[in-house]
């Protein structure tokens, strides 16, 4: 369940504009997860805040590509 997880970076960033999440750990994302997290970004950037997901894995990226995701954030890649 990503809920409880999008719900403690929420009072993390606080009032942030820009937020960089780390995907550095993240090797896989399944499809409900990655609705729940659409949904996050979405409202995110409804409030005017820049979202980038940084060291993603490739397959992840893509996913996020095909969720629609990169439309409202950035993504970028793991390198090596």
């Amino acid at each position: 369940d990503i809920g409880a997880l999008l719900r403690a970076m929420d009072e993390q960033i606080d009032t942030a504009s820009v937020i960089h999440v780390s995907c550095a750990r993240l090797m896989r994302i399944d499809f409900i997860a990655a609705g729940e997290l659409l949904n996050w970004v979405i409202s995110h950037h409804a409030e005017g805040r820049e979202v980038t997901f940084i060291e993603a894995h490739r397959l992840v990226a893509l996913f996020c590509g095909a969720m629609g995701i990169t439309e409202q954030a950035r993504v970028t890649v793991r390198k090596g």
